[in-house]
């Protein structure tokens, strides 16, 4: 009897499609393709963010060291003559020159 019962079973399981068996696991897989795809979409989303970020000058200088080199730079050119070069970089709380003796 239990030989009866079994062969049933399987007749009825291999005829069954899997949609009919169990809806769930028949959703599951694109259900978890889905999640993987996102997942993925949010990893490269991440990685190009941060990628930017280093490339739009995540690790450049501090501003007041651009502040400095803009300063010197205009010096430089002679844009700002050396009063008003020692006057902004007093602002800046810049010592010009240090002890080597040297001036602006």
């Amino acid at each position: 009897m239990n030989t009866t019962v079994l062969a049933g079973v399987l007749a009825t399981i291999r005829h069954t499609p899997p949609w009919e068996a169990c809806p769930a696991a028949f959703l599951a897989g694109p259900l978890l393709l889905l999640l993987f795809l996102a997942l993925l979409g949010l990893a490269v989303w991440y990685l190009a963010r941060r990628s930017g970020d280093a490339a739009r000058g995540g690790s450049a200088e501090p501003p007041e060291g651009a502040a400095r080199r803009v300063l010197a730079e205009r010096f430089a050119r002679g844009d700002i003559d050396a009063d008003e070069f020692r006057e902004r970089a007093a602002a800046l709380g810049w010592t010009v020159g240090g002890s080597s003796g040297r001036r602006p």
